[in-house]
């Protein structure tokens, strides 16, 4: 408990001793800055704050100012008639340009007035009584930069970004089941049943045996004899005798063997 307190007691020593050297040092610059500031009369001793030399020309800030290093912390003197001018700072380059006096950021009529220069940058200043501004180029445009051997001002420091608080990676969703297998498809169309093979046929028939011809017609009998054209005879005379037909017991005996032939030939064939 007692070093604690011992190390609390030395680091608010330490904190004070560092903002006490910190103080010290600012002021010491801004003496040397008070040290080396200039004052400078606008115009020069012979000119003046007044009409310039040639009507319209940018005198004081061409012929004047030209080669003057203007820094922070120095000092612009405008002398002048009071009865017949005066001076405007004006707030930007448009204004100074149009010579418009309508939002000045100061305007000072004493016949001697001084204006510090407080900050780096462009710095416009011109007399506001009519025509002299358009007219005759009664106005002054500096640069001022800053002062030597100081710093530009220190930037505020800036405050850390909060830390982003690291993101907790998303949980993987669980892996899903495999799906169910896909049932067999039923074939779209039935299977065919095999035709059933055909009976074979029963033997044919054997061929009935093929009757036996008709036997040869017996021959033609032979046409009776054209009795001979004779003399016609006389009435008394009786005529000839004509040859008699063939008897039948003739036929049948020619008929005979064609019988017995064919008798042969239905017997062969039956046995074969």
């Amino acid at each position: 408990m007692g070093a604690s307190v011992v190390v609390q007691g030395r680091s608010s020593a330490v904190v004070t001793h560092v903002v006490m050297m910190i103080l010290a040092l600012l002021g010491l610059m801004a003496l040397l800055q008070g040290a080396q500031a200039e004052t400078y009369l606008v115009g020069g001793t012979t000119q003046e704050w007044g009409y310039p030399p040639s009507d319209g020309a940018n005198y004081y800030s061409d012929v004047w100012a030209k080669g003057i290093t203007f820094r922070v912390g120095d000092v612009l003197q405008f002398m002048y008639n009071a009865e017949s001018h005066n001076v405007y700072q004006l707030p930007n380059e448009t204004a100074y340009a149009n010579c418009d006096f309508s939002s000045p950021i100061a305007s000072k009529f004493s016949g001697n007035d001084s204006f510090s220069l407080t900050s780096v940058g462009d710095v416009y200043y011109a007399c506001g009584v009519p025509t002299h501004c358009a007219n005759y180029g009664m106005k002054l445009s500096i640069q001022v930069v800053a002062a030597s051997g100081s710093p530009p001002p220190a930037s505020p420091p800036t405050a850390p970004a909060p830390t982003t608080p690291p993101t907790a990676p998303a949980p993987a969703p669980a892996t899903p089941p495999p799906a169910p297998a896909t049932p067999p498809t039923a074939p779209a169309t039935p299977p065919t049943a095999p035709a059933p093979a055909p009976a074979t046929p029963p033997p044919a028939p054997a061929t009935a045996p093929t009757a036996p011809a008709p036997a040869t017609p017996p021959p033609t009998a032979p046409a009776p004899a054209t009795p001979p054209t004779g003399p016609i005879s006389s009435p008394g005379t009786p005529p000839a005798s004509s040859p008699s037909p063939v008897s039948s017991a003739s036929r049948v005996q020619s008929l005979t063997p064609l019988v017995a032939a064919a008798l042969l030939t239905a017997a062969a064939i039956f046995l074969f």
